[in-house]
């Protein structure tokens, strides 16, 4: 869990970091709350993996019953952050909603190939 906390803080910064320093380079205008979208699709991730795989000891029916539960509620929470802010924004912002998107993939990817080393040591 602390690996998978760690990788997740170093793609946090990376993806920061990208944001700003893509900012100043191509002069856009970027919303505070797409450096907040980032964080909090972090602190999600970080969060739904601790509910998924910090149980050792249970069956593999309620493992899978975890996992996909966390998927789904990841996902709409995700979707729920994102529609507040649009709601929030009078003139809609497409540089957010491209750097949410794209963070979310991001995260997705890595949260994927978490799993499949996970499930497949020897590709690590």
């Amino acid at each position: 869990m602390k690996a998978y906390i760690i990788k997740s803080a170093v793609l946090v910064s990376i993806l920061l970091i990208s944001v700003g320093v893509g900012s100043q380079v191509m002069g856009l205008r970027m919303m505070p709350v797409s450096y907040i979208g980032i964080v909090y699709i972090a602190l999600l991730f970080n969060i739904v993996q601790y509910f998924t795989h910090h149980d050792v000891q249970i069956s593999e029916n309620k493992r899978i019953r975890r996992l996909m539960i966390g998927s789904m509620v990841r996902l709409f929470l995700v979707l729920i952050f994102l529609a507040i802010s649009l709601f929030n924004m009078k003139p809609i912002e497409l540089t957010f909603v491209a750097v949410y998107g794209l963070t979310f993939l991001f995260f997705l990817f890595f949260d994927i190939l978490e799993m499949r080393t996970n499930l497949r040591p020897e590709t690590e």
